[in-house]
């Protein structure tokens, strides 16, 4: 996957002002040479100086803002300011994504970042990747590498739970994989 391109670090560092601990953002107040026009920028700088500068993504959770007409995803610059490169994939460690402490971020492959995934909120399966046979057994499988590994059918959802989350553990999926995501995590 193509990196997204982002803004000059020192231009964002004179935008926005980041606190790692926090994971929030503030609107700076911005030099006159970064607008076109007087008015604009007064009416910018009393507008949103010193207000927060992502706003709430309802449909995703995720938090964004507009800098230039293009739209910037919050923890995508939180892992650019906080440590200067330019990330591929950020995975939220726990799972949250409008938590973007700089110690809940990691740059990952989008393999690896598949590896920390919550269970859907829609499924009506019993664990992640084990589903219930015509026979009334319970199948469990996993992808791994673009491949489906089927572990085996079981007599009860406990067993093919058990041999899903082995295979978890031996293939190197995080621990939080799978999760139930609760209504803090979607927020």
């Amino acid at each position: 996957m193509s990196k997204v391109q982002l803004p000059e670090l020192d231009y964002l560092r004179q935008c926005v002002d980041y606190c790692p601990e926090t994971g929030k953002f503030t609107w700076l107040v911005r030099p006159r040479w970064m607008f076109r026009k007087d008015l604009t920028w007064k009416q910018w700088n009393g507008r949103f100086a010193g207000k927060a500068a992502f706003e709430y993504a309802m449909r995703t959770g995720y938090l964004r803002a507009k800098l230039d007409q293009r739209i910037y995803y919050a923890h995508r610059l939180a892992y650019y300011l906080g440590t200067g490169e330019s990330p591929n994939e950020i995975d939220h460690v726990n799972g949250r994504v409008c938590d973007n402490r700089l110690c809940n971020l990691r740059s990952v492959s989008h393999q690896e970042n598949q590896k920390n995934r919550a269970k859907s909120p829609k499924t009506r399966t019993l664990a992640m990747g084990v589903s219930r046979t015509r026979s009334g057994r319970f199948m469990a499988r996993i992808k791994h590498k673009k491949h489906e590994l089927r572990l085996g059918v079981f007599d009860t959802a406990a067993e093919a739970k058990a041999a899903r989350l082995a295979a978890e553990k031996a293939l190197g999926f995080h621990v939080n994989h799978g999760r139930v995501p609760t209504r803090i995590e979607t927020r």
